[in-house]
């Protein structure tokens, strides 16, 4: 089946490995003559992958983190895979929860620091750009060590639009792969001959449906492939092969057709496909996630610790969508630089000017917002800058901090800014001037990620998330530095904090649902709960309301609801893009986010009922995590 060109590029990491430096792990007789046949199948003309190989005594830990690295380079338009055949294997903590481990050439069996974890391969899709990415590991793996979630299913020619982050793996994790009947000979068998199906196309999906169908008939059901989305993944699907003429390829022709037809129309150019919006920090989102940022496909475990959850109102009803009671809310292009004509002067008799009228009415100072961007950064690093920016996007000066990462907040009075950076070789919380200058590590912790700092309204402590306990937790720290103290106990993941406006209580994300506890860590509870991801908590300036995002469709959108989880939920925006991380203003009026439906990340403003929503921020690499500077 000959492939229609539909990705800018084409990136594969292959990584197989036979023999390991430790004697204990059993040798393998095909895994790297299964990656060396992949490779070469990708790499054909019809396919025309760059491909990076990693074999045998190759394939170390630090090498196959490197081409990982290398591999966050590139635009929206595409496409990555991350092939390993080699041992995997799967580990519970205390809390029953598993963790995924990929067995590098150099891991020791007992020291599961020198294999990769899960999240460190997949977590690529928080750093690369790529719209589709897809891991497929010749090994077996439970579906909570991969990470696995739902996706929503949409129509063929929407693949391409929406993002697809997704895996195959060999086996669930009770399970042994067969190492001369191998998943990739059956794989190659089924791209080669296309997945008889009559569309004309061959994507990532129907690849692992093909595999689980026919290695588990084969194998008496004892090895079952599984295959699914990550977090994130918006239901599109990585497309191997589309046959020119095909009804599949008339399909996306006609969808990109009325796409383009529907952007002249409103006097702008087609958006183009979406980069992931990092949540990672911990989606991230973050983007992120993130999450980031929350990690990929966080575990979700067993007993709930010492933060005394107990969810009593989990709301039911249907979110009530801005579209549905007003009218669609404006979108407003950014302004631009064109000069404005000179009129003819015509002179003007002076006249005696009145006299002046005393007055002790303050001039209101312009609102400023604070993001973290890319646009200067190389794409491979994980160090960005913090910017300022009036509300008619223009820069404020230069920017603050070179070396910030994830998330950022202010302090009360605005002389101050918290925020997260990797210059230390971790993930550490750092404290600087407002104009950026005296930076100080406020943490410390080797290996542990500490994230979504967020100020204390008495300007005291600093409220934040971090995984020194194995799972993500909140914590409490002085701003002057010293002893942290541990507010919430959970055996899942506790993220992206908020103090209520009176410092009296704190909503969070927990385990994908919102939850609010007092500032002491007591009478935790859930106010929104959906079966998908509900993140990024903020507080309207009254405290009566909560803004957050919610992944319900498949996507993420931007909603409020009462602080107390009473009455029905609305939603601000709704679209097939990744809205996130909003952020009240001062005075309740507006809410800053943002959103990707540009193609990359940037800033948006609309007012607090969804209505003039406006594009803050136009650059081509991305810009998150926006923060209003408190008004003097």
């Amino acid at each position: 089946m000959a492939e229609t060109p539909l990705y800018t590029g084409s990136y594969a990491l292959v990584v197989g490995i036979n023999s390991y430096t430790d004697p204990r792990f059993v040798p393998l007789g095909k895994a790297e003559d299964d990656a060396a046949a992949f490779a070469n199948f990708l790499e054909s003309p019809a396919y025309g992958f760059h491909v990076t190989r990693l074999l045998g005594v190759q394939a170390t830990r630090k090498a196959v983190l490197e081409a990982l690295y290398n591999l966050r380079r590139g635009s929206a338009s595409d496409r990555i895979l991350v092939y390993f055949a080699g041992h995997g294997y799967t580990l519970s903590d205390r809390y029953g929860s598993e963790t995924g481990y990929l067995a590098a050439a150099d891991t020791v069996p007992e020291q599961d620091f020198t294999a990769l974890e899960m999240d460190e391969v997949t977590s690529l899709i928080r750093y690369a750009s790529a719209r589709h990415i897809a891991f497929i590991f010749d090994a077996c793996f439970s579906g909570q060590a991969l990470g696995l979630t739902r996706a929503p299913s949409i129509a063929a020619e929407k693949f391409l639009e929406r993002r697809a982050y997704q895996i195959i793996s060999a086996g669930a994790g009770d399970q042994t792969v067969s190492d001369y009947q191998s998943m990739t000979a059956q794989m190659l068998e089924g791209l080669r001959e296309g997945v008889a199906n009559e569309d004309g196309m061959v994507t990532f999906s129907e690849i692992g449906l093909y595999l689980q169908q026919t290695i588990a008939a084969e194998s008496g059901k004892t090895q079952i492939p599984q295959f699914g989305h990550l977090r994130g993944s918006q239901g599109g699907d990585l497309i191997f092969s589309l046959r020119e003429g095909s009804p599949a390829m008339a399909a996306i022709k006609e969808a990109r057709t009325i796409s383009d037809s529907a952007a002249a129309k409103a006097g702008t150019p087609a958006a183009p496909p979406p980069s992931w919006w990092r949540r990672a920090p911990l989606w991230a989102w973050g983007i992120v996630a993130a999450s980031a940022l929350a990690l990929i496909g966080l575990l979700i475990g067993g007993p709930l610790g010492g933060g005394g959850k107990n969810p009593t109102h989990t709301p039911t009803t249907r979110p009530t969508l801005i579209a549905e009671v007003s009218a669609t809310p404006t979108v407003t292009p950014m302004p631009t630089d064109t000069p404005t004509p000179t009129a003819t002067e015509t002179p003007i008799v002076p006249t005696e000017p009145p006299p002046a009228t005393a007055t002790n009415t303050p001039i209101p100072a312009p609102l400023e917002i604070s993001f973290i961007s890319n646009r200067d950064s190389d794409t491979r690093t994980i160090f960005a800058e913090i910017y300022v920016a009036l509300l008619d996007g223009t820069l404020i000066g230069n920017p603050l901090i070179a070396s910030a990462w994830g998330s950022m907040d202010w302090s009360p009075d605005g002389s101050r800014i918290v925020f997260t950076s990797w210059k230390g070789g971790s993930q550490e919380l750092y404290i600087a001037n407002a104009d950026g200058s005296s930076p100080r590590a406020l943490t410390r912790t080797s290996r542990v990620a500490e994230e979504h700092p967020r100020w204390s309204p008495d300007g005291a402590a600093i409220l934040y998330s971090s995984n020194q306990e194995g799972s993500g937790d909140l914590y409490v720290i002085p701003v002057q530095g010293g002893v942290s103290i541990r507010r919430t106990f959970s055996s899942g993941n506790d993220l992206d904090p908020a103090w209520s406006p009176d410092g009296t209580r704190i909503a969070y994300q927990s385990d994908d649902d919102i939850w609010v506890m007092t500032a002491s860590g007591r009478n935790a509870h859930v106010v929104f709960a959906s079966p998908a991801s509900d993140t990024w908590p903020s507080w309207s300036p009254d405290g009566s309301k909560i803004a957050f995002a919610t992944g319900d469709d498949g996507d993420f959108e931007i909603c409020v609801i009462d602080a107390e989880g009473k009455g029905d939920v609305t939603c601000l925006t709704d679209n097939f893009w990744q809205d996130v991380q909003p952020a009240w203003s001062p005075d309740g009026s507006q809410i800053a986010y943002a959103s990707d439906r540009n193609g990359s990340l940037d800033i948006w403003v609309m007012n607090a009922d969804g209505t003039d929503q406006r594009r803050l921020t136009v650059y081509a690499r991305d810009d998150w995590a926006p923060a209003w500077r408190p008004v003097p």
